[in-house]
């Protein structure tokens, strides 16, 4: 029994001994560690006011410094109490006399030696205020959290910071557009050639030719605007390309600082980082007309939207039932009909039918209603000239008329049968117009889209038009 008390008594001194080591090493280094001591060399006073922006305060650490060498000098002093108490007992138990009693000296001592870590824990309360202001400088590095400290030590004006700071969004913003966000160069981008796919993708089939042509010109409107826009937009883009290089190298330093080890190094660092974003976003105010110009391009943007969506999901299939119905201007046949009926009946109609008739006697080629109404029809499906805004338009319609009735002998009836086919391509075209033209995009489409809406398809055409003719005269340099 005896020998056991005192092998305890060793084992328990023993293991006070290890503890004490592995404590005044780990006193040791935290009191070395260069995140703690660093903050003796740094004149906090004078950097109070940029302190207190990243949430740490100067007071705290300058108390912190003062508390540390007693705190440190308390546990010290502890350590080496409890080792110089170790050294006694060991000694004691060369010649022990009565084990039990050391080893109840041992455990006593061990529970002092255990008082060390009320001894440390203020001053890891100290130590901890340097590691979180540390941390605290760390969580700057990024562009948006060192937001509030460049504002802070710049001398620009609010509006200055406030102005570059959207300029910089617009070059740096995502090609994805989140709601509520201002799209940037690189959104808007993305979203004029999707929506340019959108107009190539538009499918017309199953018209008759006149229809085609006249949704074909407003296809080809919005595909153009949407060109004309997509160079705007490269221009712009290319104009910023030198402040995008300053963008990107500013937000590579980010990552450097990360990796700097020393607390010093890295509080200069995110200071002159700081500095270095109120510089950037004075130059980039400079070019605040950006920001009109993203809001000019999405606004346009906006409605050649539902100017796609108009055409596509309303327009086009509305003319497909219209050419379908027995009842409508918009039915070939329908048309064709009429024009046939009105040309043989009524006092004109009669005198023409006479003069067929006695054309026809004298061995000219004869007109009826069924061949006429084809011919009409043919035209109406057929013809792909509608407008005449240029002598070449009116030679291409007179040559497709031409093709249709060269058969009949001029002047009569060759020249009011050329008439009535022209005209009744006319009144197609005029029908199929107007019916695209009257549709009430405001009042269909305005719940979908932010910008106002003018009330027909007509002037919505014509607002793209202005849209095109603004994009082409700034892209040739006007």
């Amino acid at each position: 029994m005896t020998s056991d008390s005192l092998q305890q008594s060793k084992d328990i001194l023993s293991n006070i001994r290890e503890y004490l080591r592995v404590e005044k090493e780990a006193l040791f280094n935290l009191l070395q560690n260069p995140r703690i001591t660093i903050w003796k060399d740094i004149d906090i006073t004078v950097i109070e006011d940029k302190l207190k922006i990243m949430g740490i305060s100067s007071q705290e650490l300058q108390k912190a410094l003062q508390g540390l060498p007693r705190q440190a000098k308390g546990a010290a002093a502890h350590i080496k109490l409890c080792n110089n108490e170790i050294g006694n007992q060991l000694a004691d138990l060369i010649d022990c006399r009565d084990p039990e009693l050391a080893l109840r000296a041992a455990l006593q001592l061990e529970k002092k030696s255990r008082l060390l870590g009320a001894l440390l824990a203020p001053l890891h309360q100290l130590t901890d205020k340097f590691f979180r202001a540390d941390q605290k400088i760390r969580q700057l590095l990024s562009f948006e959290n060192i937001l509030p400290l460049a504002r802070h030590i710049t001398n620009q004006q609010t509006h200055v910071f406030k102005e570059g700071l959207e300029v910089y969004r617009l070059l740096t913003a995502s090609a994805e557009i989140k709601d509520g966000d201002l799209p940037g160069i690189a959104a808007l981008s993305r979203q004029a050639t999707q929506l340019q796919s959108r107009f190539h993708h538009v499918e017309i089939l199953n018209f008759p030719r006149p229809v085609e042509e006249i949704l074909y010109d407003y296809l080809e409107l919005g595909t153009n605007t949407i060109e004309q826009l997509l160079i705007f937009n490269k221009k712009t883009a290319d104009i910023l390309s030198a402040d995008q290089e300053n963008i990107k190298a500013l937000n590579r330093r980010f990552p450097e600082l990360a990796a700097t080890e020393n607390t010093e190094e890295l509080l200069n660092g995110v200071l002159k980082q700081a500095a270095a974003v109120s510089r950037l976003l004075s130059d980039l105010y400079h070019k605040r007309e950006t920001v009109k110009t993203c809001a000019k391009i999405a606004e346009s943007l906006e409605f050649l939207n539902i100017y796609h969506l108009t055409l596509k999901n309303k327009i086009i299939p509305a003319l497909q039932d219209e050419v379908k119905k027995n009842n409508s201007l918009l039915n070939p046949v329908t048309l064709s009909s009429k024009k046939t009926r009105d040309f043989f009946t009524g006092p004109k109609g009669i005198i023409r039918s006479m003069k067929l008739m006695v054309s026809s006697l004298k061995g000219h080629k004869a007109l009826n209603q069924v061949e006429l109404q084809i011919i009409l029809e043919k035209a109406v499906n057929s013809c792909k000239t509608i407008h005449l805004n240029s002598k070449k338009e009116g030679r291409e319609l007179q040559n497709f008329i031409d093709s249709l009735i060269n058969h009949f002998s001029k002047p009569f009836p060759y020249e009011v049968i050329f008439m009535l086919v022209k005209q009744t391509i006319t009144a197609y075209g005029q029908a199929a117009e107007k019916m695209v033209k009257n549709y009430g995009v405001k009042k269909n489409l305005q719940n979908i889209t932010p910008v106002k809406l003018p009330a027909s398809f007509e002037k919505l055409a014509l607002l793209v038009e202005k849209k095109q003719k603004s994009f082409i005269k700034a892209n040739q340099g006007g």
